[in-house]
């Protein structure tokens, strides 16, 4: 069975849908969010962004028949980085600098381990190959400098100093 004009419509309708129930974990967020109520609304928001992306990528080959084969959304592979940045001042400032870390091209998941006497330590699933240390030094909005690196691969562990907040 192709895509039809039946499927098109309940394309749009759940691609609406899946739009509210986004925006709506995603509403204003303050000053004073804590790490695991970020990690709960990526957790939930993840999930429906992949199948709004898998039905767009539905969409775009009309000719290609619908089967379950092709509604499953594999999970990413690639390895995780230990990330510790030294000098964060406060959480405020490490939840902003964790959630621009998430944004990177190639990162689908950032792990908080601890936050202890301005110390921001992360566990960051990448895609493999992803130079972490450019990646991270690079971060607009932010200035840090890479201290040392440890290891290869999963076993990696990269450390920054946080220098400043600019502002964007």
């Amino acid at each position: 069975m192709t895509i039809g004009r039946n499927y098109r419509e309940i394309f749009v309708d759940k691609a609406q849908k899946l739009v509210r129930e986004c925006e709506a974990l995603t509403g204003p967020t303050s000053e004073n969010a804590h790490f695991a109520d970020v990690e709960r609304v990526h957790q939930k928001i993840r999930p429906l962004l992949e199948t709004l992306s898998q039905m767009a990528a539905e969409m775009t080959s009309l000719d290609k028949p619908v089967s379950a084969r092709n509604l499953v959304v594999e999970p990413p592979v690639g390895i995780v980085t230990g990330v510790h940045i030294e000098n964060v001042p406060g959480w405020t400032r490490g939840n902003v600098l964790r959630g621009a870390i998430y944004g990177l091209t190639g990162v689908y998941k950032v792990d908080l381990v601890a936050y202890e006497r301005g110390v921001l330590s992360l566990q960051v699933h990448h895609d493999d190959g992803l130079d972490m240390a450019r990646k991270i030094t690079g971060l607009s909005g932010f200035s840090l400098i890479e201290l040392d690196s440890v290891g290869e691969g999963d076993g990696t562990v990269l450390r920054f100093a946080y220098l400043a907040f600019q502002a964007a």
